[in-house]
């Protein structure tokens, strides 16, 4: 750790320089360009500004972007995720429990302001819930920062908000067409008073067992702490898993019908869920939905019909919305943004692909 650490800060329309004494921000000057002169602006970055929510539009542009991992992947995914913010308007909490990711962040992310603020989980503030559910001892910090943004939205007074894994989950799509069907998402979930929506990250998996969160829009149309107090999931019913993680608990709960939760996708999205691909290709695929399947185009190109990995039908109940996607355009986006994180535009341009 250092004593004194200046971190240089990346804007749309400038730049930013935040001054840290032993890893705790004390000063921030930011310099804005705009087309006749240059702006400074000197303050305490530990003073973050809330937008106002009180008079917000009905459909929610606030977003709980978390992140836990400390390699490339994660700024590839949360620049996408902070791009969408940028589309929406919105504003965005970066949920971080690691100093150091931290600051990586802030050195490798382009902001549209310096406006940027993270959040800690609460460490032992759901003592009572994480032991009531019996959350197993790998999920309980993945717990402890899900329930954290259920606890800092409803400090805030918002009706709703998106919850996103960012460090590892994004679409094959530009995030102004990400942006447009997230947006349709969340007016399904208002018009038919969901209480949260999810992706389809395991209900398609799972044969519709199991709700997740992931890409989630939230409605704050209950008291989840209330009820995740008061009803505690017995695990010997769901023997088909060994993950007892938050997400089951709200499994459970839908299925006892305390919350309405469903699970949402599109035709034809390229879908990439980051990680060891070959390492774990249970948890870490690119998936496409297509005439009533789910499939893993890259893992069916290399094993062909081997891999024991075959398209998956897709369950009933998981809502299909109307938003018109051309695979042509999600391997376009793939070439155009992943490269960019690889190679400069010349070396991208030359790749045979």
């Amino acid at each position: 750790m250092k004593i004194f650490e200046k971190i240089k800060i990346q804007l749309i329309n400038g730049k930013s320089r935040q001054i840290r004494f032993l890893d705790f921000p004390i000063l921030q000057y930011d310099v804005i360009y705009t087309e006749n002169k240059k702006n400074k602006l000197y303050y305490f970055p530990f003073i973050k500004k809330n937008k106002n929510y009180t008079n917000k539009n009905k459909y929610s542009t606030v977003f709980y972007l978390k992140v836990n991992r400390n390699i490339e992947d994660t700024y590839i995914n949360l620049q996408y995720w902070i791009d969408i913010v940028s589309v929406f308007s919105g504003d965005y909490y970066i949920i971080c429990d690691d100093c150091e990711l931290e600051k990586n962040i802030l050195k490798n992310i382009v902001f549209s302001s310096s406006n940027i603020k993270f959040l800690k989980s609460k460490r032992h503030h759901f003592d009572k819930i994480i032991k009531k559910q019996k959350i197993e001892k790998c999920w309980q910090k993945a717990c402890e920062a899900h329930l954290t943004v259920f606890d800092h939205a409803k400090k805030l007074g918002l009706n709703n908000f998106w919850n996103i894994d960012a460090d590892d989950a994004l679409f094959l799509i530009s995030p102004t067409m990400a942006a447009n069907f997230l947006k349709k998402a969340a007016e399904y979930a208002e018009n038919n008073n969901l209480d949260a929506f999810g992706f389809d990250f395991w209900a398609t998996k799972t044969k519709g067992r199991h709700w997740s969160f992931g890409i989630t829009y939230t409605r704050n149309s209950v008291d989840y702490f209330e009820k995740l107090e008061k009803y505690s999931i017995d695990w010997s019913i769901y023997k088909h898993t060994t993950v007892y993680n938050i997400d089951w608990c709200f499994t459970h709960l839908k299925n006892i019908g305390q919350l309405k939760l469903k699970t949402f996708y599109t035709e034809n999205l390229y879908f990439l869920h980051w990680g060891r691909f070959f390492g774990d290709m249970k948890n870490s695929y690119l998936a496409t939905w297509h005439n009533g399947i789910m499939t893993y185009p890259i893992l069916a190109q290399i094993f062909k019909d081997k891999s024991g990995i075959h398209p998956i039908p897709i369950q009933d109940d998981i809502i299909k919305l109307d938003y018109d996607i051309d695979s042509e355009n999600c391997y376009k986006f793939a070439i155009e943004y992943l490269l960019k994180w690889k190679y400069n535009p010349i070396q991208a341009g030359e790749l045979e692909l």
